[in-house]
């Protein structure tokens, strides 16, 4: 069988029992002049070592490492660049879709990471790796709630051990109809309305103030009282900052509260849904551009406990 002298590694496909396809040679990109045996890929089926004769060792049987740059492992990346993370995460700007929408993503810019060329570029929605090697993707969320979407370059470093890889992660939340700020009163069977009271927050902070505690708690009293009301936590900003910092803010805020309801013995699975829907839902006229007093501005800066579903016990 043809090869490139001495031993050589090929691969073959098994196709039935007792039954394989042809073998194919693995080229000189695995195989040398020498000889070159037991090929050995790890679980991600990207990497792997063999052992060659081939020129340039220090004996006559060598181990080598080798790995493929056109096959995505999510398992060993870089991801620890604040400055390129920004980047990534401004080009994306996504962060609060409607399901079903078609989302488009470009990451054609990044044509260097570390200024090395990027060879590859793969995705993994939802932890499900797309097999496909494309600087942007279109795509829909068909279920509502929060979806990851993660990318990978792979970059060409000759003069690297192992494979330059970045990645990136980002989290997006998919809702199901139109939010408003519009606080939902859902009656019980005795007619009692249940209402809670919004939280609210220093400019460009997000730790909960000493009245946001006294309201929580007056909130966590009412919830214990109804223990088969359901909520949503709807997070919101004033319009000053970027919009995705003040995405990621509201997130932050939201992430606050429900620290604080679950550490006095509110269950997860009452909160349904987090919105972070940062300076997108004003609720008064102070958007970007518009001169507002503070009075006005703090009224934006909290988060709402809106009432999602009342079931009746049994």
């Amino acid at each position: 069988m043809p090869g490139y002298s001495g031993y050589d590694v090929f691969s073959t496909t098994i196709i039935g029992d007792n039954e394989f396809s042809d073998p194919i040679n693995l080229g000189p990109q695995i195989n040398s002049p020498s000889d070159d045996i037991y090929l050995k890929l790890d679980s991600t089926m990207t990497e792997g070592f063999l052992s060659s004769s081939r020129r340039g060792g220090y004996g006559d049987m060598d181990i080598y490492r080798f790995y493929f740059l056109n096959k995505p492992n999510f398992n060993k990346c870089i991801c620890d660049d604040s400055i390129l993370n920004n980047k990534i995460n401004t080009a994306m700007n996504l962060n609060l879709v409607k399901i079903n929408d078609s989302i488009k993503i470009d990451l054609s810019a990044f044509k260097e990471i570390y200024g090395h060329p990027t060879l590859y570029t793969f995705w993994k929605i939802d932890n499900k790796v797309l097999n496909v090697d494309t600087s942007a993707i279109s795509f829909a969320f068909d279920k509502k709630g929060h979806h990851n979407i993660d990318v990978q370059f792979v970059s060409k470093c000759d003069t690297c051990y192992d494979r330059l890889v970045y990645c990136y992660g980002k989290n997006i939340i998919a809702y199901d109809k139109d939010i408003t700020d519009t606080i939902d009163y859902v009656k019980e069977p005795d007619d009692k309305v249940i209402s809670l009271d919004p939280v609210y927050f220093y400019f460009d902070k997000d730790f909960l103030r000493s009245d946001a505690i006294t309201t929580l708690k007056e909130d966590i009293k009412v919830l214990k009282e109804n223990p088969y009301t359901y909520i949503k936590i709807i997070a919101n900003c004033d319009s000053r900052g970027p919009r995705e910092y003040n995405i990621d803010l509201a997130q932050r805020r939201a992430a606050s509260v429900v620290k604080y309801l679950k550490k006095n013995n509110i269950a997860s699975d009452r909160i349904v849904e987090i919105i972070p829907l940062g300076e997108d839902k004003p609720i008064n006229n102070c958007k970007d551009g518009v001169t507002c007093p503070e009075s006005e501005h703090q009224k934006n800066r909290r988060v709402d406990l809106i009432i999602a579903e009342t079931k009746v016990k049994g």
